[in-house]
């Protein structure tokens, strides 16, 4: 077997893995903290990320199933993007979590970081291979990736700093409007909700922004082939 298609198992199975330690570490919230199932709606934040962990394996194995030596570059592109973009989020998820005050200036950098890195993986991968398709695959593949890290992180929050999530959603409007009494089983039903969206808007985001890039770097691609 060719070397990059060794790589590219390593990253898939490494892949997989993320995705069972997430829901590993959803169900495992749930059993330390069983007053959570006795809140009215908990059953669908709990629901929520799970289904979309199962979209995203679902998502991967058809992006790297049977994939051509083009579509293994362009998923090369995107895993690379992709842990950079997961480095920066994670910073990101830790500043708003511990350090007291962080506000837009501190971290929208990091958050706006990450979509500049989708974009330029649909770029780079558009660019060399001449195909929109393929540089929006790219994108989307750094998004997944960057949102597993983050989401898996996030998740690790719940287990060894949930002190710190309830302190955080004391003085939060939807804690007030739930009317649940139980502020820790909030913060943990507050992960969840906080990793379904974070899944959901990296799809919508990277594509969105995975298509400018690509856009971009199949016309310079095009207008460098056409120079030559």
């Amino acid at each position: 077997m060719p070397a990059d298609a060794k790589r590219g198992q390593c990253v898939q199975r490494a892949l997989f893995a993320l995705l069972l330690l997430n829901c590993t570490l959803i169900v495992a919230q749930v059993l330390l903290y069983p007053p959570l199932l006795a809140q009215p709606g908990s059953t669908l934040y709990i629901l929520e990320p799970l289904v979309l962990l199962i979209v995203y394996a679902g998502l991967m194995w058809t992006f790297t199933r049977r994939a051509t030596q083009d579509r293994q570059a362009a998923l090369r592109v995107g895993t690379l993007l992709g842990l950079l973009g997961g480095v920066l989020w994670i910073v990101n998820l830790a500043a708003e979590t511990f350090l007291n005050g962080a506000g837009v200036a501190t971290t929208a950098p990091f958050l706006l970081g990450g979509f500049a890195l989708w974009s330029g993986a649909g770029f780079v991968a558009a660019r060399r291979a001449g195909s929109l398709l393929l540089g929006i695959l790219a994108a989307v593949w750094a998004g997944m990736i960057t949102v597993l890290l983050t989401v898996t992180f996030g998740f690790i929050l719940g287990l060894v700093a949930l002190p710190r999530l309830v302190q955080l959603i004391a003085d939060n409007p939807d804690f007030l409007r739930s009317g649940w009494p139980d502020q820790q089983a909030f913060a943990l039903a507050n992960q969840f909700d906080s990793g379904f969206s974070h899944l959901l808007g990296a799809l919508l985001i990277s594509t969105a922004v995975g298509a400018i890039g690509a856009g971009v770097g199949r016309l310079t691609g095009r207008n460098r082939s056409a120079a030559h």
